[in-house]
C-alpha cells in the first residue's frame, strides 16, 4: 500500500493508464495547496504550475462567489485560442480535493480533449476512492507532538511578540 497520495496515484496509473491523446500534452494533478502530486513530464516548472493551479482555481471560484453564481454541475476552467491552452477540472482523490490540469498545444479539437481529461479523472477518482493513508508510517520528523508545542517551536504563541524588526 502506498504511504502517500502521490505514490497511490502512480500505482493506480497501471489500472487507469493515461489516454494516448492526453499523453502528448502536459498533464498534472495538484492538491488544494498547489503541491504537484503527479505530472507526466519531469519539468522544473511543475512546482510553479502546481502553485499557480491552486491559486487560479480558487480565484475563479471567488469570482463566481462575488456574483453569487451557483454552479449547475461540475465546474471546469479553460483558457485557449482554439488550438493552444489549458483545461482544469476538480477531482476528488481519496476524499481530497485536487485539480487536474492539461496544458495543450496544436490541438485540433480541444473540446474532445477536455472530455477525455474529465473521463480519465473520473476513472482515477473511482480507483482511489477507498485509498487511505496508512495509520502509522516510518519517517515522521516528530512523534506525539501537540499543536501547542508546534506553536511554541515556531513562535506563534502570542502573535506579534516575535515580530521581525529591521
Amino acid at each position: 500500500m502506498a504511504d502517500n497520495l502521490q505514490d497511490a496515484i502512480k500505482a493506480k496509473l497501471k489500472d487507469v493508464p493515461i489516454k494516448e491523446r492526453l499523453k502528448k500534452h502536459h498533464l498534472m494533478i495538484a492538491n488544494q495547496d498547489g503541491i504537484c502530486l503527479f505530472s507526466n513530464q519531469k519539468d522544473a516548472s511543475n512546482t510553479s504550475m502546481g502553485a499557480l493551479l491552486g491559486g487560479v482555481w480558487q480565484a475563479s471560484k471567488a469570482l463566481l462567489d462575488v456574483r453569487k453564481v451557483e454552479g449547475s454541475g461540475e465546474l471546469r476552467l479553460g483558457f485557449d485560442d482554439g488550438s493552444n491552452g489549458f483545461c482544469v477540472v476538480a477531482i476528488d482523490l481519496a476524499g481530497r480535493l485536487c485539480y487536474a490540469c492539461l496544458v495543450f498545444e496544436n490541438e485540433m479539437a480541444p473540446g474532445a480533449l477536455r472530455g477525455q481529461l474529465r473521463h480519465w479523472c473520473d476513472e482515477l477518482a473511482s480507483e482511489l476512492a477507498s485509498w487511505q493513508a496508512p495509520a502509522s508510517r516510518a519517517g515522521y520528523l516528530f512523534k506525539d507532538i501537540t499543536d501547542e508545542e508546534i506553536d511554541k517551536l515556531f513562535g506563534h504563541e502570542g502573535m506579534g511578540r516575535n515580530e521581525c524588526r529591521s
